[in-house]
């Protein structure tokens, strides 16, 4: 999976199930947000991969953690690089 689809992917979720909060961020720092949220992702997938799982099992349990995660709360932001 691509950055650019797991990001599309995390902004799909925030906008279905955090409207509100999308909303008060902004469609620009959603999508920044987002991204970071993918970058943390992919790393740690490659994290997982490095132990022996295979792509779709690490992506399997790599989501939960930044991608259908909550957004951050307004305020609080931070972008990983």
């Amino acid at each position: 999976m691509t950055l650019a689809e797991m990001q599309q992917m995390t902004v799909n979720h925030w906008n279905k199930h955090f409207r509100g909060q999308t909303q008060k961020m902004g469609q620009e720092e959603v999508l920044k947000q987002a991204l970071a949220c993918a970058r943390l992702t992919r790393k740690e997938m490659d994290d997982l991969k490095g132990i022996g799982l295979d792509e779709e099992t690490a992506w399997t349990e790599a989501r939960n953690l930044y991608c259908l995660a909550p957004p951050p709360k307004s305020g609080h932001l931070q972008t990983a690089r």
